[in-house]
């Protein structure tokens, strides 16, 4: 018996853990839901406070959005007054981490698009996230990858669409830009798109040492009709 739990001990470490990120989700009562998660939903077995320092941001095309951020369980809750299409953004500085190797420091951000920008503010990149994913032509599933506001192909890219099961690893060229193929008709929930930054950049953070930075930035928004 002894031999066997050994066994299932080893077999357990031997499972990649899940990667979590950031996401912010719209609901349809006009909220989002902030979350920490492998999915565009709350994870329940992961501590929420683990994101407590996010700084939360928003924006109409009139200009800046006062957001509130309510703390629940398994998520947070954000809420602002607009009836205009809104950006909403959050910036979270992790800490330095040392997983399997050198520690890094670990930075999120993440973004939602709530309705559909008809100005040339939103959708162009915001000077706040140094790591952001933009629509190109939305109706091609066009999209770009930016950091520091110019167009970077060194990233990985990952898209979870409703409907289709497999996560979609799309190609990337040398302008930043992917396309997300032909999507399912009559897509019900938000699509999620990250996208991940490595920076050869060593440093220190509150007296721990790193060697790089990781960079992960997320994006939802529902697609057009």
């Amino acid at each position: 018996m002894k031999r066997l739990l050994a066994l299932f001990a080893v077999a357990a470490l031997a499972i990649p853990a899940q990667a979590h990120f950031i996401w912010l989700v719209p609901q349809k009562d006009g909220t989002i839901q902030m979350v920490f998660s492998d999915e565009l939903a709350p994870d329940a077995n992961v501590p929420i406070a683990k994101i407590a320092q996010t700084q939360v941001f928003a924006r109409s095309a009139k200009g800046d959005i006062t957001v509130t951020k309510k703390e629940l369980k398994d998520h947070y809750l954000l809420s602002f007054e607009s009836k205009e299409p809104v950006e909403v953004i959050g910036i979270c500085q992790y800490g330095v981490l040392a997983k399997k190797g050198d520690p890094y420091l670990l930075n999120y951000y993440t973004k939602t698009t709530i309705g559909t920008p008809t100005d040339k503010t939103l959708g162009k990149g915001w000077s706040k996230l140094p790591l952001e994913i933009v629509a190109m032509e939305s109706s091609k599933a066009e999209f770009q990858v930016l950091w520091q506001g110019k167009p970077t192909a060194d990233v990985e890219v990952v898209a979870m669409v409703p409907g289709v099961e497999e996560a979609i690893k799309p190609m990337l060229i040398k302008s930043g830009s992917f396309n997300l193929g032909t999507l399912p008709a009559n897509i019900k929930g938000a699509i999620g798109i990250r996208a991940r930054y490595i920076e050869k950049k060593a440093g220190e953070l509150k007296g721990e040492k790193y060697q790089e930075i990781r960079h992960y930035t997320t994006w939802t928004f529902h697609a057009a009709k």
